[in-house]
């Protein structure tokens, strides 16, 4: 089984190899850095740091530093010429590269020597002192090389394939590919796995935080669409009723015919002097007939008279009645015309008033059309707006699923990290190797670089 398969073995996950096959590798840089030197040195590497490379040009200055700080340094030396045919490696000191302006001073208590070199790191390089001093160049070119050792007056020239070389020893980090089966420290293997393990927990977790962190704030704008899309019902103004309906002034009766009482002509009977009867009759018994004839006269002329009085009473009593009753006409004709005035305006007071409800009950039927349009519009608009929020909820709810899953390999990230620490520790006896001697220098190369 590759490597990379006995991470998902131990996570239960489905991760392809060109994911896993870089964390393995992390684990590789993580666990060299954590391993006790002891446990280094059967992958221990070497390199050398010479004073010049073979292409180095005539005249060419000495190489100050390698062109790499290794991480993992096991040990360094510098070569002090040779004796019997054996090179002689003296160690280097690891000095803080604070000091670093007083190795080159021959008076200066830190010079280095060849018998006693040391070495510092700085802005990515590593330094050794007394700088080696080995040309590289091939033994054919017979052009030396040359320098100015510190203190000195002249230069010193080192011909090809000549001078001291610099030695670093260091353990790399094992490079572990898509078919690497067996990791290159067998026993470590497994803390490699554990805790390559957990740094893919930890990036599916960052992954599905991510998502989470995604779907929120795709919730969020979903939220204020919604907000912003919300309708604002504005109902139309209702019409307003102006019935009144103006009754004609009543009706009058003419003055006449109002009066036709008071003005109705009386009959007054003339008054009569009675005839004196008595006298005929005392005529008659003294039987005198001539006295009674005249009397009679008298009393038929009195007669006659008042008979006159009364055709003339009667006459004037005809004429007023006559003159009454044409009165009376006429006020009962005015009666009718005023009568069917009044029954016109009448007329034209219901009619406007009944079209006055007429055109209200229009307008009404306009209002209620025109506050249904609205509702459905409103409603409809409303129904676009809950669009936004339903698809919120729904965004919401993916957002928590990411949640959970994010802490769920989250946990099993701290897991998998605290059980490789755990067995990082049964067998060293610590969770890390002890800090280098130049720890706190790194960190001031790292803000320097």
């Amino acid at each position: 089984m590759k490597l990379w398969q006995k991470i998902n073995t131990i996570t239960g996950g489905t991760t392809k190899s060109r994911i896993l096959v870089p964390l393995l590798n992390e684990a590789s840089i993580w666990l060299v850095n954590s391993l006790p030197e002891k446990f280094l040195w059967t992958i221990a590497s070497e390199t050398e740091v010479n004073g010049w490379e073979s292409s180095a040009a005539n005249g060419a200055n000495i190489n100050e530093g390698s062109s790499v700080a290794y991480d993992k340094i096991l040990a360094v030396y510098r070569n002090d010429g040779s004796a019997n045919g054996t090179v002689i490696r003296r160690v280097c000191k690891e000095v803080p590269d604070s000091l670093a302006y007083a190795f080159d001073e021959s008076a200066s208590i830190y010079h280095a020597t060849k018998m006693f070199p040391k070495y510092y790191k700085l802005s990515g390089k590593l330094f050794i002192k007394p700088t080696p001093d080995f040309n590289d160049r091939a033994s054919s070119n017979s052009t030396a090389l040359t320098y100015t050792k510190p203190g000195a007056s002249s230069t010193t020239s080192v011909s090809s394939q000549a001078g001291d070389k610099g030695v670093v020893v260091y353990a790399a980090a094992p490079v572990v590919t898509e078919n690497t089966e067996t990791w290159i420290l067998v026993e470590w293997e497994n803390v490699a796995i554990m805790y390559a393990g957990s740094l893919d927990m930890l990036r599916q977790s960052e992954t599905l935080q991510s998502s989470a962190t995604t779907e929120l704030t795709t919730a969020a704008t979903l939220l204020t669409t919604y907000n912003t899309n919300v309708p604002t019902f504005v109902p139309p103004i209702a019409p307003t009723a102006t019935l009144a309906y103006s009754a004609p002034s009543g009706y009058t009766l003419p003055t006449a015919l109002e009066n036709v009482n008071d003005s109705l002509p009386t009959f007054v009977a003339p008054v009569m002097n009675a005839p004196k009867f008595s006298d005929a009759d005392t005529h008659m018994t003294n039987e005198d007939p001539e006295l009674v004839q005249a009397r009679t006269a008298v009393i038929s002329q009195q007669v006659n008279e008042y008979n006159a009085s009364v055709q003339g009473a009667v006459q004037d009593f005809t004429t007023n009645l006559n003159k009454f009753s044409a009165d009376v006409s006429k006020a009962a004709q005015d009666a009718q015309v005023e009568m069917a005035s009044y029954s016109a305006e009448q007329r034209d007071s219901v009619q406007e008033f009944q079209e006055d409800v007429a055109q209200y009950q229009n307008d009404l039927q306009k209002y209620t059309a025109e506050v249904g349009a609205r509702v459905q519009e409103f409603q409809s608009s409303m129904a676009e707006a809950k669009k936004s929020l339903e698809q919120a909820s729904v965004r919401l709810q993916i957002s928590a699923q990411y949640q959970a899953k994010s802490q769920d390999k989250f946990q099993k990230y701290s897991a998998l990290y605290q059980a490789a620490l755990r067995e990082l520790s049964a067998v060293t006896g610590a969770a890390s190797a002890p800090p280098q001697q130049q720890g706190a220098q790194r960190g001031e190369e790292g803000r320097s670089t």
